[in-house]
Parts: structure tokens; sequence; C-alpha cells
């Protein structure tokens, strides 16, 4: 995921969810 500001919070929350 591209580090986006506080998107990226999201985008690295999914990765962890989908791990």
């Amino acid at each position: 995921c591209i580090k986006c500001g506080a998107c990226y919070d999201a985008c690295k929350f999914d990765a962890i969810k989908r791990e």
C-alpha cells in the first residue's frame, strides 16, 4: 500500500487483518 497519511493506517490494518 502507498503511504498516504491516515489512509496508510487503514491499509496497514487491512493487510494485517488479511494475514
